[in-house]
């Protein structure tokens, strides 16, 4: 993969991991993440199987830190499934968020510095 997918994808990763965090943090349960994917696979009907529950609950535990959690990504599936499934993910809750354009831009700005924050860190990793 290209450095510049390897950027798309962290920054959809960035993103995702933002919005997931507007949306459930700082207080949530467990059981609030299962419903808001069942509650999704409800709203899409005949392609609710194009959502992986498991996939996306994990994908959410994940992202608002669950402390009860540990597993990593890719979770044991590709990792083409998880991308499709974290983009997923990221659509509707931004939906969600209904933003203005003021806050989308904030959104994004944020997105874009949590995803340099990612990529500065793991730069500055030793080779092994």
């Amino acid at each position: 993969m290209s450095d510049s997918n390897n950027g798309h994808l962290q920054l959809y990763s960035a993103a995702f991991t933002k919005a997931a965090q507007r949306r459930f943090s700082p207080t949530y349960s467990v059981s609030q993440l299962i419903r808001y994917v069942a509650d999704l696979r409800r709203h899409l009907g005949d392609n609710a199987n194009k959502l992986n529950p498991k996939v996306a609950e994990n994908l959410l535990r994940y992202a608002v830190g669950d402390e009860t959690f540990s597993e990593d990504p890719p979770f044991g599936v590709s990792q083409q499934l998880l991308i499709r499934e974290e983009i997923s993910l990221l659509i509707a809750l931004y939906v969600d968020m209904e933003l203005d354009e003021a806050e989308a831009e904030e959104f994004i700005k944020d997105s874009v510095e949590l995803a340099n924050h990612w990529t500065s860190c793991k730069n500055s990793q030793p080779e092994k």
